[in-house]
C-alpha cells in the first residue's frame, strides 16, 4: 500500500498488525456467532417482553452495524444479504485507508479516532442503503423521516463505539510541553562551521591568584589563538543586538580591544 509505505519499515509493520487486528475484532463482532444470538437477545426483549427501554434498543441495534452472514435467512433475499456483506465491506476498506492516510501523516489523536469512526460507519450505512434499493426490488423500508432518524443515530453510536476501538489501538501519545532551549540565543548557531566552540571552563580550572590574571589570561588567547580571537570578534563586538555578559573578574574591554587589534592587523598584539 502507497499510503503505508511512506511510514519507516518498523512503523509500517507494526501499522499492519494493528490494522489486522482491527479487521479482525469486527469480523468477529459482526460474524453470524455474534449477530444471531445478538437479535435472539433484541426479539425477546422488544418483541416478547415489550422492553420500553429506548437506550438500550438504540445500542442493539447499533450493534447490528458490522453484521455479516453467508446465508440469507435473516435477510429478504439474496440481494439484501448481498447489499449487506457489501456495506460491511466498505466499513473495513474506509476504515483501513482512512487510519493508514492518518497515520502516515503523524497518527490521529482521540478526536480524529471518533470522527473517522462516526464517518466510516454512516458511509458504510448509506452504502447498505443504496445498494438494497439497487439490488432488492421493492425493498420494505421506512418512511424517509424514520429512516433518517435510524440511520443517523445508529452511525452515531456505533460510530463512537468504533472511534473508541481506533483510538485504544491507533491514537498517538499526548504531547509534553516542548523543552525550554537554553545557552545561545534564538537564531544563532553554537558555534561557525568548522571552528571549535567555546565551552564552559570546569570548576577546578585555575582563574588566577593576584587581581586581573583573567584579564591577561583572556588577553593570552587572543594574543596566541587567531581563532578564537575571531569568535570574540564576531560574536560580542560584532554582534550589534546582544549584549556582553557580566565579567567581575576580568577587564572586558582589554581583552576584547586586543582580540580586535589581532584580527584587523593579523599580528600579535599586547594586552595594554
Amino acid at each position: 500500500m502507497s499510503i503505508v509505505r511512506q511510514l519507516a519499515p518498523g512503523q509500517a509493520a507494526g501499522l499492519h498488525r494493528r490494522l489486522a487486528l482491527l479487521v479482525l475484532v469486527i469480523v468477529v463482532a459482526g460474524g453470524p456467532w455474534a449477530q444471531r444470538p445478538l437479535l435472539d437477545f433484541y426479539t425477546r426483549h422488544f418483541y416478547i417482553e415489550r422492553s420500553e427501554s429506548d437506550l438500550l434498543r438504540w445500542v442493539t441495534q447499533a450493534a447490528f452495524s458490522p453484521g455479516w452472514d453467508v446465508s440469507a435467512d435473516r435477510y429478504a433475499g439474496t440481494g439484501a444479504l448481498i447489499a449487506n456483506d457489501l456495506s460491511v465491506l466498505v466499513l473495513l476498506a474506509a476504515l483501513v485507508l482512512l487510519i493508514s492516510w492518518l497515520s502516515a501523516r503523524g497518527g490521529p489523536g482521540w478526536g480524529g479516532c471518533l470522527t473517522v469512526g462516526v464517518l466510516t460507519a454512516l458511509l458504510a450505512n448509506l452504502a447498505g442503503l443504496g445498494l438494497l434499493v439497487a439490488l432488492v426490488d421493492d425493498a420494505p423500508l421506512a418512511p424517509a423521516d424514520t429512516l433518517a432518524v435510524n440511520l443517523g443515530r445508529g452511525s452515531l453510536i456505533f460510530g463512537l463505539a468504533l472511534g473508541v476501538l481506533l483510538a485504544l489501538l491507533f491514537a498517538r501519545p499526548p504531547r509534553g510541553p516542548a523543552p525550554r532551549r537554553t545557552g545561545s540565543r534564538p537564531g544563532r548557531p553554537h558555534h561557525a562551521e568548522g571552528r571549535p566552540s567555546v565551552t564552559t571552563a570546569p570548576l577546578n580550572m585555575p582563574v588566577g591568584r593576584e587581581p586581573g590574571d583573567v584579564t591577561r589570561y583572556l588577553c593570552a588567547a587572543a594574543y596566541v589563538d587567531e581563532r578564537f580571537a575571531d569568535r570574540v570578534v564576531e560574536d560580542v563586538l560584532a554582534d550589534e543586538a546582544g549584549a556582553v555578559a557580566p565579567s567581575p573578574a576580568s577587564t572586558w574591554r582589554r581583552w576584547h580591544g586586543t582580540a580586535w587589534r589581532r584580527r584587523t592587523s593579523g599580528t600579535r598584539a599586547t594586552c595594554a
